[in-house]
């Protein structure tokens, strides 16, 4: 029995969604945008294999990839929060570093013109 293009890609998807997951557990890594935008067009693509009906639960082949995608879903539903976190906190060192240079180069810029007489 020959298993179905979507059915394939389901399990290509479980597996870079595990990895995604293993990575971020680690509480130190934040994923870039293309981990995510990646992750988004995955999510797109099993939602359109159910919508179209490419993948099914009535199928009883598919059922063991659908569960494995559906506990991979709870896992990346319970660290949502904690990625927002981590990147309000990116953002915030960001911001920090930004303003830190702004007033590098405006006190550069004022000691360059600034002339000194004795």
């Amino acid at each position: 029995m020959s298993v179905p293009p979507p059915l394939n890609h389901l399990h290509d998807i479980n597996c870079r969604l595990r990895s995604l997951l293993e990575s971020l557990s680690g509480h130190t890594t934040t994923p870039t945008s293309q981990q995510l935008a990646a992750l988004l067009s995955d999510l797109l693509d099993v939602g359109s294999y159910f919508h179209d009906g490419s993948i099914r639960q009535d199928i009883e082949e598919q059922v063991p990839a659908i569960q494995e995608y559906q506990r991979l879903l709870i896992e990346l539903q319970r660290l949502v929060p904690e990625l927002h976190a981590r990147f309000l906190a990116e953002r915030a060192l960001l911001e920090r570093q930004r303003h830190h240079i702004a007033v590098a180069a405006s006190w550069s810029d004022t000691a360059r013109h600034t002339t000194y007489f004795k």
